[in-house]
């Protein structure tokens, strides 16, 4: 296989990277025996809710550059990762010649959130052992069976609390939205079909991103019983999997290739993951002078709850995982030709 078709199909297992919304702010570049890594100019501008310069979009680059990585371990070839002004190269020295076949990409391929309801059975205790053995860097993984995670579960209610009285949060959700198969065929953000909403979901899911209702159904309330609901689902799982430590805004990056790292340890062994960003997202939030003057003093608070619970202020992500009582419909992704470009 010539090196530009070999390294276009990494780029195509690279492209299953996480991403907020499944919104895939990234684009490939392929050049000689390289991919580079960088920000979509079309699908992460400045006028994105997230842009270039948020966490969530350094996490999924992180997630991107962690994939490529996974994908030459099991080529047994070497990755050599560079930082750019705005992205990563990373060159494949060796890839000439180099023989891949499906397998090569199937544990990131096959990576995936699963937002259904979780078994309560325990990991077995070799895997959580696993998991906190992996670092990157100053971030760090923690895990907290489900009967000993009160604290965090209360963290993620609180900020999905505020979550759905943030009109710009609403409407980035709305947007992301596909519904109907001509909308989830353009193979970007929410197919309602993978968010495993239960009977009358659909209409809850209508309201909680109107803006014409929620404002004052949130004045009875209904911001609270959304976050509970998020609440239940915690509960209802094997445990929850901490990414935290260093600081938000310089290692997000390497946050990103952890969690991709455990994410797809997790799949691998048949366990079901669902990523909570919620309270991070609250977090940045502030930094960046974006919560209003009416949510500030319980964002305050927030972030005083994950230097507690947490032991850190730097809380880059939260997994539920369990073992999953039925298989999910999976995120589509966008052509291959529209993430990358050839040099």
């Amino acid at each position: 296989m010539a090196i530009s078709h070999t390294l276009r199909a990494i780029v195509e297992a690279a492209s299953y990277y996480p991403s907020a919304d499944n919104s895939q702010p990234l684009q490939f570049g392929i050049s000689e025996n390289a991919i580079s890594i960088g920000c979509s100019e079309k699908r992460c501008s400045r006028e994105s809710y997230f842009d270039c310069d948020s966490h969530a979009v350094a996490f999924s680059m992180g997630c991107a550059v962690e994939s490529l990585l996974l994908v030459a371990k099991n080529l047994d070839t070497p990755c050599l990762v560079e930082p750019l002004q705005s992205g990563f190269l990373c060159t494949f020295p060796e890839i000439e010649g180099v023989d891949v076949g499906d397998e090569t990409f199937t544990p990131v391929k096959m990576r995936h959130t699963n937002r259904g309801p979780y078994r309560k059975d325990a990991l077995s205790d070799s895997l959580p052992e696993q998991l906190l053995d992996e670092s990157e860097g100053a971030v760090s993984v923690s895990y907290y069976r489900t009967g000993m995670s009160t604290g965090l579960i209360q963290l993620i209610v609180k900020a999905a609390s505020l979550r759905f009285r943030s009109p710009d949060l609403v409407k980035f959700l709305a947007d992301s939205l596909r519904d109907g198969s001509d909308e989830v065929a353009q193979g970007d953000g929410l197919d309602i079909e993978t968010l495993c909403l239960p009977p009358g979901g659909k209409g809850i899911l209508s309201l909680s991103t109107s803006s014409r209702w929620l404002p004052s159904l949130n004045k009875l309330g209904f911001h609270r019983l959304l976050a509970a609901f998020e609440g239940m689902m915690l509960k209802q799982s094997a445990g929850l999997v901490v990414i935290s430590g260093g600081t938000l805004v310089n290692d997000a990056v390497q946050a990103g290739q952890l969690s991709q790292r455990i994410w797809v340890m997790l799949n691998q062994a048949g366990c079901a993951v669902h990523p909570y960003y919620v309270v991070t997202d609250q977090l940045m939030r502030k930094r960046k002078g974006m919560v209003s003057s009416d949510l500030k003093s319980e964002v305050d608070v927030l972030e005083e709850a994950v230097k507690d619970v947490v032991g850190s202020e730097s809380l880059h992500m939260v997994f539920r995982v369990g073992f999953p009582k039925r298989d999910v419909v999976r995120s589509r992704r966008l052509p291959l030709e529209e993430v990358y470009s050839k040099s």
